[in-house]
């Protein structure tokens, strides 16, 4: 069949319409993967629940397998979080290549001019007596996040000797 070859316009028209069909698609997915996690959680409350149940029951483990699939959906973004910055540290580190063909005198001199640059400037240090309390910190939320945990296992426990 023969190709049709019009003018420039129609085919970065047709690659802009290209783009926005993969976006389309792209969005399509996010909404079925949404979907199929609520069926998910569906899915395994009829597995827990079996004949006749109280409908306080029935909530209260609803609930549950909601709270613990927020949690697992948390992890994974936190996983994906550290990747991302992973590869980026990755990225900066890289040693950039240098195609510098002059001598090896003019790059002594390089080094001295630069370590007497360094020696003129103080590099400034970390303040160990800075108050870093608000900053985010790997163990201190670990540490929250058990005990929110414990702090919320309690309060069940109490609900339950209340009944």
């Amino acid at each position: 069949m023969a190709e049709y070859k019009g003018a420039s316009s129609e085919g970065q028209r047709q690659a802009m319409l290209e783009k926005q069909r993969a976006k389309m698609l792209s969005e399509f997915e996010k909404q079925r993967e949404k979907i199929a996690k609520y069926d998910d959680v569906e899915d395994s409350l009829k597995k827990e629940t079996i004949g006749l149940v109280k409908l306080e029951d029935f909530q209260k483990i609803r609930k549950e397998l909601q709270v613990q699939k927020e949690r697992e959906a948390a992890r994974t973004a936190e996983l994906k979080d550290d990747k991302i910055k992973k590869k980026r540290k990755k990225k900066e580190e890289k040693v950039k290549l240098s195609f510098n063909l002059e001598d090896a005198d003019h790059e002594e001199e390089d080094n001295a001019i630069k370590s007497e640059a360094s020696k003129k400037k103080p590099k400034l240090g970390k303040n160990p007596n800075v108050d870093t309390s608000f900053l985010p910190d790997r163990d201190r939320e670990e540490e929250e996040r058990k005990e929110r945990e414990q702090l919320r296992l309690e309060w069940l426990r109490k609900q339950e000797e209340i009944k």
